[in-house]
């Protein structure tokens, strides 16, 4: 597991009845950027098969550098702080997403 450079920040998270999602985001210590996204409950079993869910949206750390210049923040440790600002909605990953499209930044996505 690699280790958190800045403190994650949380992007959204709600609780409806028995389901929880959570979406946050950090950078690593390489300077890296992932997004995850967390799913619990039945809804997220009846949807993916298993509860929990999570799935990470991540930036490898020179494109990470790249966006976060593009932006105008002092380096990609910045980032998480940024999309804190920006994205407090449960479509954050969606928002995160489209801007990285939009600098034509390359996103790798996985499930965990």
């Amino acid at each position: 597991m690699k280790a958190l450079f800045e403190p994650a920040a949380i992007l959204h998270e709600s609780r409806v009845q028995e389901d929880h999602v959570k979406i946050w985001c950090h950078t690593t210590a390489e300077g890296a950027f992932e997004l995850h996204q967390l799913n619990e409950g039945p809804l997220a079993h009846w949807c993916f098969d298993t509860s929990p869910y999570e799935y990470v949206i991540g930036v490898d750390a020179q494109p990470a550098a790249y966006a976060a210049e593009r932006l105008g923040l002092e380096g990609a440790h910045a980032l998480p702080r940024m999309f804190a600002a920006l994205c407090m909605e449960a479509d954050a990953c969606l928002v995160v997403c489209d801007l990285f499209d939009e600098l034509t930044v390359p996103v790798y996505e996985k499930e965990l």
